[in-house]
């Protein structure tokens, strides 16, 4: 009897990323979105992790992939630096590599994998 051995699932596919600013009568609510798509192709995940580091350790938020594939980090800082990491997890908990997204202000832009163990 020979062992399955599974591949891990792709990174979440056409990461991109916008600041918006909710307001409200007496604040304004600094909102950085997050989006992406599903892989093409591999072993479908079963959900998304988003990282605040590139370590994997600080866990912001987990998204079903049955859900719609977006974060929403609320009351943040207007002008602040942030970065986020996500990765897809199949069923077996299998992660994939993590693609990460910078936002500095108003600019976002993404990091490129090779790049992300460099990341302080």
């Amino acid at each position: 009897m020979h062992a399955q051995i599974t591949d891990a699932p792709l990174p979440p596919a056409n990461l991109r990323g916008r600041q918006l600013a909710d307001k409200f009568a007496s604040q304004t609510d600094i909102v950085n979105l997050i989006k992406w798509d599903r892989p093409t192709s591999g072993t479908p995940p079963v959900e998304y992790r988003i990282y605040r580091e590139p370590q994997l350790i600080k866990l912001a938020s987990i998204v079903s992939a049955n859900d719609k594939l977006q974060f929403k980090d609320h009351l943040r800082k207007r002008g602040g630096t942030y970065r986020y990491f996500i990765v897809s997890v199949d069923a077996e908990g299998d992660q994939s590599e993590p693609i990460g997204i910078i936002f500095r202000g108003k600019k976002v832009r993404l990091i490129p994998s090779p790049f992300l163990v460099a990341i302080e």
